[in-house]
């Protein structure tokens, strides 16, 4: 397939990505408080006995008959004068009211609507439509967006998963176990808030769905070990042709932007937003200034801080800035931001995403299943549910590209590598993916070196961002504390004066630590700052043995104890600094002040809570599982490095099985962020055209050297000219 192909693919991704501008800039989230009021007579059933209404009576024809009609006004009335909209009252009963009166079920009085024309009359267009619940002046076409429940969207999926994957001929092959598994996972991600029981006392219908989205992880983590380990693999051809799938295409384009523009921020975007703005006003991380928000990764903030800068975000008040940070860095106050830029970084994130599996799918094998890739990914319930989280879908972009550019000769293995590393400061998991590319590349001579080179230009970047990007902060208590062991020996609060007072803290039992302790304990003892002495030291207290990683720092006295200790830590050599940047980092993500509530039970704590000993289960549980994942890596490696030259079908699986072990052994475990798996399940199709050779062109046959198989009786026009004709002789 030519690169011509790729043309209506590409202008689909710009349409839609101008498209997903426009939109985010008109759309308005329908509020409570901004959805108009339908006016509703009021119902005086309470004065009428009813048939449900225990003792009442069924009322009779006369009764009817002499109930008095209520008219509203007369139009003549209304068209002269009032101007007010018409208050519009019980009608008559009719026949069949009377009827229904003798059975006794006496209905309620029922509103007469005005004609249409008699309303735009009244209050004319742009009220009207104002007042339509759900729509907009600015959106007018809103109401031929189709309102897709979850369980319409799931059999959607369901639908096109067999309709895209099943083949029956033949009928047992990989490929068809491959599009059951991501169909039962859509079925089962789309039951995973369902607490009934299926039977009186046996399990919930959650904890079916946990176990079978578990099964089907650990499916992904033998077809990627399978797929590692083979030699060949069978061909695969896409269900439908191209010029079909166009339309496919387009609906899950029109699908993805749709999700984008109308879902609500999450808290992702919320907490992006408020980093991006201190980053883009002072150009650091904003690690030690947002308090319950700086929980996300360095690469978020970065990326939104160029959001910022493109389209500055705004609420009601007015711009949103770092000046009048006390405005709008509410909960309250934050919900009701303008989302346009959060949209912009949502809508790009999922181009970006479209575009490399496409590409992923076209390199691998052709375009037809580029398009059919794109489709799977879309309609995933997996993948929609992610669209609105930045935190979630940047990663899967950047490791769709990563695998995207294993494709492409001399420069896809650096630009793979660098992806890769990257993808990590955002998703820590995704680096256990590079020492399988690492020993992959080693044995495909200077694509090592590729390899080792982009490693090392991305820790350079990491170190340049620690030394001049991040501030770093005081150790909390709960936090790089508690995770060494160590205990604060001195309280710091505020005096009557204003002026920091150090006291002896009270003895206490040093926390109890894990085998992580040590990483934590030497990232603390890499600076050994002294406070400054302009602190006021209680009696018997050596300031110079008053060190700010023994201090437990009361709120009150934080801001104060924070810039003494920025001063002096910007003093320290670049070791140290680093040291303490890279730990005010992780104890930023890692030990958050305020962790959200998550919407869903992690399956640790909904198989280990029953127990007596429920947290050491789950801590054991967690901790076999990444050793598993561990030994599975380096197993990998090795197969890599001492077996057979690999080929490149055997990368994609020993890629899909580290992604699906780091999924598995993470904290939600296998029931949340399956788009994280996507591109490399995506990428199985392609493959098995790819590792077979797919469909070869016709080669032309070589003349032949010997003797014809059968004899050929020469033509005429055959013969050379200087030799006799042939004799044709008889035996008799």
């Amino acid at each position: 397939m030519n690169r011509t192909g790729l043309r209506p693919l590409a202008a689909l991704l710009v349409s839609g990505f101008a498209y997903l501008l426009v939109a985010a800039s008109y759309s308005q989230e329908p509020t409570p408080a901004s959805r108009p009021a339908v006016n509703r007579p009021a119902r005086a059933a309470a004065s009428r006995p009813t048939a449900s209404q225990p003792g009442s009576k069924p009322a009779s024809r006369a009764a009817a008959a002499t109930r008095p009609a209520a008219t509203s006004k007369p139009a003549a009335t209304r068209a002269a004068g009032s101007r007010a909209e018409p208050t519009h009252t019980a009608a008559p009963p009719t026949e069949s009211g009377a009827l229904e009166s003798k059975t006794g079920a006496v209905e309620e009085g029922r509103r007469t609507a005005p004609p249409v024309a008699e309303k735009i009359q009244l209050e004319g267009p742009a009220k009207l439509l104002e007042k339509l619940p759900n729509r907009t002046v600015l959106a007018p076409l809103s109401a031929l967006r189709p309102a897709l429940s979850g369980s319409t969207l799931t059999w959607i999926a369901v639908v096109m998963i067999l309709a895209l994957t099943l083949q029956t001929r033949p009928l047992f092959r990989w490929h068809n176990l491959d599009g059951i598994m991501l169909a039962l996972s859509a079925v089962a991600l789309s039951v995973r808030g369902e607490t009934a029981s299926l039977g009186p006392t046996g399990p919930t219908l959650q904890q079916w769905s946990y176990l079978v989205l578990t099964l089907i992880a650990l499916y992904w983590v033998a077809r990627g070990v399978q797929v590692a380990f083979a030699r060949t693999l069978p061909g695969f051809g896409p269900n439908v042709s191209e010029g079909a799938m166009t339309i496919f295409v387009i609906a899950a384009l029109a699908m993805g932007l749709n999700s984008v523009v109308y879902s609500p921020l999450s808290e992702a975007s919320r907490d992006a937003l408020a980093g991006g703005i201190y980053m883009a006003e002072t150009g650091r991380l904003p690690y030690g200034e947002l308090p319950g928000r700086e929980a996300r990764s360095p690469l978020l903030y970065t990326v939104y801080a160029g959001a910022v800068k493109l389209l500055p975000p705004s609420n009601s008040d007015g711009p949103m800035v770092w000046a009048n940070r006390a405005q709008w860095l509410t909960a309250d106050r934050m919900s009701a931001v303008d989302p346009n830029a959060a949209r912009m970084v949502n809508g790009a994130l999922f181009v970006l995403l479209f575009g490399g599996v496409a590409w992923l799918g076209h390199r691998l094998h052709s375009v037809a299943l580029g398009q059919t890739l794109v489709v799977l990914l879309v309609v995933f319930p997996g993948t929609l549910e992610c669209l609105s989280q930045p935190d979630i879908l940047l990663p899967a972009t950047l490791l769709a590209w990563s695998l995207a550019f294993l494709t492409v000769p001399v420069v896809g293995s650096f630009f793979a590598a660098l992806l890769l590393v990257t993808s990590g400061l955002a998703w820590p998991w995704a680096w256990l993916g590079l020492p399988p590319l690492l020993a992959f590349a080693l044995r495909r001579g200077w694509h090592g070196f590729s390899v080792v080179l982009a490693t090392l230009a991305c820790l350079a970047g990491m170190t340049l961002g620690l030394r001049y990007h991040v501030r770093p902060t005081l150790p909390r208590v709960d936090g790089a504390l508690a995770a060494a062991g160590f205990q604060p020996n001195f309280v710091a609060n505020l005096d009557e004066s204003g002026a920091v007072a150090i006291e002896k803290a009270a003895e206490a039992k040093p926390p109890s630590a894990d085998f992580k302790a040590r990483l934590w304990q030497a990232l603390l003892q890499a600076e050994s700052t002294p406070v400054d002495s302009n602190a006021h030291f209680g009696p018997s207290i050596d300031p110079q043995s008053v060190l700010f990683r023994g201090l437990e720092v009361a709120p009150a006295a934080r801001p104060n104890v924070q810039e003494a200790y920025r001063k002096a830590t910007a003093e320290l050599p670049h070791a140290a600094y680093l040291a303490t940047a890279l730990r005010s980092v992780l104890e930023c993500v890692q030990f958050p002040e305020t962790r959200g509530a998550s919407a869903l039970p992690t399956p640790w704590k909904l198989w280990f809570e029953g127990g007596p000993d429920g947290e050491q289960g789950s801590v054991l549980a967690r901790r076999i599982g990444k050793g598993l994942l561990g030994l599975m890596v380096l197993l990998l490696c090795v197969f890599m490095l001492r077996g057979p030259r690999p080929e490149r079908h055997q990368l994609f699986g020993a890629l899909l099985a580290v992604a699906a072990g780091a999924v598995l052994a993470s904290e939600t475990g296998a029931t949340a962020n399956w788009i994280w798996l996507m591109p490399a399940i995506l990428a199985l199709p392609a493959l098995h055209a790819s590792a077979s050779g797919g469909p070869k062109p016709m080669a032309t046959p070589a003349p032949r050297t010997g003797p014809p198989a059968y004899p050929l009786r020469p033509s005429s026009s055959l013969l050379i000219a200087d030799q006799p004709e042939p004799r044709i002789s008889v035996e008799k």
